[in-house]
């Protein structure tokens, strides 16, 4: 690819895919120059200019190596870019855990979920080459996207506070994964990581032990046709196996709390002629394992809830370039995740859980056996619930870019067909079975226990297709798959001048439930004393409401001097509901309003998108030439986030739904400060201080209000996920070829480094309350002592440190690496007992009632109830070494 300069010397090159180029200028009667390690990003300008020099003076070729701009004009937002080399040679690893440690996002340890700005999990939309991996029904990032295969990924772009207008459904960040791809040259890697140099339970080097973790990967890349970059392939593939997939810095080893997953990637590159390029690729990703909970992991670990989840993403992108000016992008996604969980012995034999004859642990049939002491689980104690899902949707996307003067105008648009299946039941009861006779004495067995599905049979044994007949007489009680739709259209103008740049864009979102609902919430079978007024029917229900919203986008950056520049950002942000809040089983809506049975939450297929309202304005400025601080102020109003309330009075009974309620308010700075490599020596520091507030932290945060039915808080107060100081410290040095002390003429130390990741924030928001027993007694409501959410835990903090040398052996390279985590063993404390604020310390057994108990039941009792109050779940990360080696070419 190329272009040929204007009059005056300038010049533009479209439709560059992010990656590392050479660039080489040339004009006749002027030496050729050639600029290498030119480092592209998606959707940024790179400017880079040249300096030819006349023929006639006798020189060579010029060849000049090319620096990442430490101040990028036309960032009109805040934006942090990582490259394949530069997390390679970070002391972590995964995606996620990159995106983490970045300014203005919290990250809880041992945790996917990412907080950006003070938003909730599913604000954050998370892309792998163009194609979005949120899981649908969650709204979250999919678990595979933090398991993607480091050594795969070639960019790792975070956008935090506002986007242009060509990406949609995120309201607090944008993070999107570039993988590799090939080119002429063939490459390679090979890659394995351990702890089992030490044994579980053995100590190394103070508080270091084996907690089974092992990865194994391996890369791959190149021309199909030797020499020729017309035709290239990229593969992936990832093997891990972890003992204890959630370490603690309490607790060792957990017992059946493994996970076992496959990750392969792959991209096929084709340039049948320069002007076109056709790529196909996607991931596969497959874990299994076990998830450890802490009333059973002392006797019952066998029954530990197990999981079974595969994920697949698959695009075929076409880009042509119409003209040196204008190219078109056509894009055909997929994207499928299915999720399963039930107990651990048990899983999906859903008969097998309540049944004497299976299970002799049961005390009869269908009923666990009591806690020990009202404490713990006893051996046998079956997880009573066994969930399923198969979440895909079938995308199309497209857009026209077309540089015209200054102007870079694109047009584009988008468009996701959902096809969503679910079931969730309480297997136990199944096993009591039925004496009806009826034709429909099966189905009424399952919605008993409380069966919840869509798109599956009602006992889950096999998929269906098709429209329901939920209210046709029979014994299939058949309910379809749901078919959301979501679509956009955009426009944007990004404009370049030498002293200015604006981004300037609308966007338009379309989303469709294409669900029921009821039509009047209050009676939702019909008004008492009408004609069918009690019953579910179909003239019950109607269709639900399609929304269309519109959202300006506005941005701009100028430089205030040659080595300073100013931005600012508003826009409005918007999110499509996860769709656990919007799809709904009607199975499920006759089962909890009819009967009521416990605290009842029926989705809502009306709720509206949730918005933020956002506004930035940053400053950049180099100190050096090989250093720069950037200072960004944020300011965030949210509103129409989901909440749970209570419909009441209700006919035939009252439920609780959810309704776009919730609202925000978040403000802070961002203080970045990079040192680019000098000596050997780079630097970046990150400090966000923010203040998240807000009237709920999840749409289940007012859940126990709505149940008890008491009035529903108006004032906003800190967020579960506020954290007032927030930061990380990363510090690498490296030594190159040929560097370091001399012995003789060997340099010992010679590509040798070492990687530095001090984090550190200032502790989790709680509300203090009485001391109360956490564990039984029936206690419906905790009276609290203090504001809500206004203690906090001690300060968290972690230093990870990674120390690799490199050794050349022909053409092969072998990189050798010890990697620590949580070098100085912190404890960090990241949830606690409300009524004494200690992560091991209900302070129950010390008041009466707890003291009298003691007595009764003796001091067996007093260390189990002990034990459990220990909770490891309450720390963060143990201190780990690691060892790993990579060899690649």
């Amino acid at each position: 690819m190329g272009a040929a300069s204007g009059v005056d010397g300038s010049y533009f090159i479209l439709n560059v895919p992010p990656g590392t180029y050479t660039l080489r200028a040339s004009y006749v009667g002027y030496r050729e120059v050639t600029i290498s390690n030119v480092k592209v990003s998606a959707d940024f300008t790179t400017e880079i200019n040249f300096a030819l020099i006349e023929e006639s003076i006798e020189l060579r070729e010029v060849q000049i190596i090319a620096e990442r701009p430490l101040i990028q004009k036309d960032y009109t937002n805040t934006v942090r870019t990582q490259t394949y080399e530069e997390i390679a040679n970070l002391p972590i690893r995964g995606a996620v855990n990159v995106v983490g440690v970045q300014a203005s996002v919290v990250q809880d340890e041992g945790s996917n979920n990412l907080y950006i700005r003070g938003g909730r999990p599913n604000e954050v939309a998370y892309f792998v080459d163009g194609v979005a991996v949120n899981n649908p029904l969650a709204g979250t990032g999919s678990a595979s996207f933090a398991n993607l295969n480091t050594n795969s990924i070639e960019e790792l772009q975070v956008q935090t506070g506002g986007f242009n207008a060509e990406y949609g459904s995120a309201m607090s960040g944008l993070v999107s994964l570039t993988t590799r791809q090939a080119r002429a040259n063939y490459f390679g890697s090979v890659e394995a990581i351990t702890d089992n140099l030490i044994k579980p339970g053995d100590k190394f080097f103070g508080p270091y032990t084996s907690f089974g973790y092992n990865v194994y990967n391996a890369t791959f890349g190149g021309p199909i046709i030797p020499g020729k970059d017309m035709l290239t392939i990229f593969l992936a593939v990832e093997r891990q196996f972890l003992r204890d997939n959630d370490p603690r810095a309490i607790g060792g080893i957990k017992p059946n709390s493994s996970l076992s997953s496959w990750n392969v990637n792959g991209k096929l590159s084709a340039k049948p002629i320069p002007e076109i390029q056709m790529l196909l690729g996607g991931y596969y990703y497959g874990r299994e394992g076990n998830n450890w909970d802490n009333f059973r992991r002392f006797r019952a670990w066998e029954n530990h809830q197990r999981f079974d989840n595969t994920t697949y993403s698959g695009y075929f992108k076409f880009t042509q370039n119409i003209d040196p000016k204008t190219f078109y992008t056509a894009q055909v996604s997929y994207f499928r995740e299915d999720l399963k969980s039930g107990d651990g012995r048990w899983f999906d034999n859903l008969l097998a859980y309540g049944d004497t004859a299976i299970n002799p642990f049961l005390t009869s049939q269908a009923t666990n056996p009591g806690a020990v002491y009202s404490t713990i689980a006893p051996k046998g104690h079956v997880l009573d619930r066994f969930t399923k899902s198969k979440s895909e949707y079938i995308g199309f996307n497209g857009d026209i870019t077309s540089q015209q003067g200054n102007h870079l105008l694109k047009l584009g648009g988008e468009y996701r067909y959902y096809i969503i299946r679910r079931f969730t039941v309480n297997p136990m009861g199944l096993a009591i079975g039925t004496t009806s006779t009826a034709p429909d004495a099966l189905w009424r067995l399952y919605r008993a226990n409380n069966v919840e599905y869509y798109g599956y049979t009602y006992d889950g044994s096999y998929e269906v297709s098709g429209d329901d007949n939920f209210f046709v007489d029979g014994n299939d009680k058949k309910e379809g798959p749901k078919h959301p739709v979501y679509g956009a259209f955009y426009v944007q103008d990004k404009i370049e001048y030498s002293d200015l740049v604006l981004n300037l864009g609308a966007r338009l979102d379309y989303f469709d439930a294409n669900e029921k609902v009821f039509k009047d919430p209050y009676n939702p079978y019909g008004e008492r004393g009408t004609p069918g007024g009690g019953v579910f029917d179909p003239g019950d229900i109607e269709d639900s409401k399609a929304t269309v919203t519109v959202s300006p986008r506005l941005g701009f950056s100028f430089p205030i001097t040659d080595r300073a520049v100013f931005h600012a950002q508003y826009g409005i942000f918007l999110a499509q509901p996860p769709l656990q809040y919007v799809l709904a089983s009607k199975t499920w809506l006759n089962r909890m309003i009819v009967d009521a049975p416990f605290s009842t939450k029926i989705p809502n297929p009306n709720l509206k998108p949730e918005k933020t309202v956002a506004y930035e304005f940053g400053f950049r400025q180099m100190i050096t030439d090989q250093a720069a601080i950037s200072i960004t102020a944020f300011y965030k109003e949210v509103k129409d986030l989901i909440q749970s309330r209570n419909i009441q009075p209700g006919y035939p009974n009252g439920y609780e739904s959810y309704i776009n309620t919730d609202y925000g308010t978040i403000k802070g700075f961002d203080i970045i400060f990079e040192l680019r490599r000098t000596k050997n020596f780079a630097a970046t520091v990150n400090y966000t201080l923010s203040y998240a507030m807000g009237t709920g932290s999840d749409p289940l945060t007012q859940s126990r209000i709505a149940w008890i039915q008491t009035e529903n808080p108006k004032l906003i107060a800190p967020l579960d996920f506020d954290r007032r100081h927030n930061g990380s410290i990363n510090l690498d040095y490296r030594l190159g070829a040929n560097e370091g002390p001399k012995v003789g003429d060997i340099y010992p130390l010679e590509k040798f480094g070492i990687n530095a990741l001090f984090a550190f924030n200032s502790g989790v928001p709680y509300t203090q309350s009485i001391i109360y027993n956490p564990f039984f007694g029936g206690v419906t409501e905790i009276r609290p002592t203090g504001a809500i959410n206004q203690a906090y835990t001690p300060w968290n903090f972690r230093l990870d440190l990674k120390i690799d040398r490199t050794f050349n052996f022909k053409n092969v390279s072998a990189n050798i690496y010890l990697w620590w985590i949580n070098v100085l063993d912190a404890k960090n404390v990241f949830s606690v007992y409300r009524g004494t604020g200690e992560p091991n310390n209900s302070g129950w057994l010390s008041t009466r009632e707890g003291q009298e108990w003691a007595q009764l039941y003796g001091q067996e009792a007093v260390d189990i109830f002990r034990a459990r109050e220990n909770n490891p779940a309450n720390y963060g990360l143990p201190a780990q070494m690691r060892f790993g080696i990579r060899l690649y070419y």
